[in-house]
């Protein structure tokens, strides 16, 4: 009973977020109330707590308010098993179709987004004003097969392509022209060299310790110059540290889908 109660308070604040992230007048409205809750204490002369107050209003839409917005960038994501990866994909596809009113492709198994498979699709069908999110990106796209990722490989036999790597890479270097948002996680930097570089963004998945908290640390990239050798190098900052309360699209994907089937075995008992 308490199970189905606790599933019942989630579900209802699950929607009653996404109502949040639909309507902007009802966002303006709920921050229109947190603004006058800060400022409350000045007609009392309080400054203590009116200074409190808006430390705790600032605080808050700093730490726990994920910006989201259309950037047309590429973000790298990556973190152990279990550091939330998922939930902050799922995170991203809810604020990007309510938020933005965009288009979600995804191979991931969230609700709402359309499925993708980068082999199949991406450089192949027009994909664009959209967010693709690349669930475990080291599998597409192995920075050990940096030769084939973004290379044509051809049948020698009837002359057929059947890796469109050139137009794969030609998409991705225009990807700010479709007005693409691209999302690519792993368990680490194992994709490709041309999609590390090309990230504006790194999300460091963390576990917190607590059960209902997901932190992210963003780190930003920028281009610098190697004070000993003088050659341009990747120089990534840490930028900010967010939380995002997960349990709002906890029954928004599934953490035990698996792409594969293996056969069952007869296993025999040591004795």
């Amino acid at each position: 009973m308490f199970r189905d109660l606790k599933k019942n308070i989630l579900i209802f604040f699950g929607r009653l977020y996404r109502f949040y992230l639909k309507h902007k007048l009802f966002r303006f409205a709920i921050w229109f109330f947190i603004f006058c809750w800060a400022i409350t204490p000045l007609g009392g002369k309080h400054y203590f707590h009116l200074i409190l107050r808006v430390v705790l209003v600032l605080l808050y839409r700093s730490h726990f308010v994920f910006p989201m917005r259309k950037r047309k960038v590429v973000n790298t994501v990556i973190g152990p098993p279990g550091s939330g990866k998922t939930s902050l994909a799922a995170f991203w596809a809810l604020k990007a179709r309510y938020t933005c009113s965009e288009t979600v492709y995804t191979n991931a198994d969230i609700i709402g987004t359309y499925d993708f498979d980068w082999e199949r699709d991406y450089g192949t069908y027009l994909q664009e004003n959209c967010t693709i999110i690349l669930d475990e990106s080291g599998l597409d796209l192995d920075n050990r097969q940096f030769a084939m990722n973004f290379t044509d490989i051809v049948d020698k036999k009837t002359g057929e392509i059947k890796h469109n790597g050139r137009q794969k890479l030609l998409t991705l270097k225009y990807h700010r022209h479709l007005g693409q948002d691209l999302v690519v996680l792993s368990q680490w930097t194992d994709q490709d060299v041309k999609i590390r570089n090309l990230s504006q963004n790194f999300f460091v998945c963390r576990k917190t310790g607590l059960p209902w908290l997901l932190c992210v640390k963003l780190y930003d990239t920028d281009i610098d110059v190697d004070p000993m050798s003088g050659d341009f190098r990747f120089v990534r900052k840490k930028k900010h540290t967010y939380f995002i309360f997960s349990p709002v699209i906890w029954f928004d994907f599934s953490t035990l889908h698996v792409p594969f089937d293996l056969p069952e075995k007869e296993w025999n008992i040591v004795e």
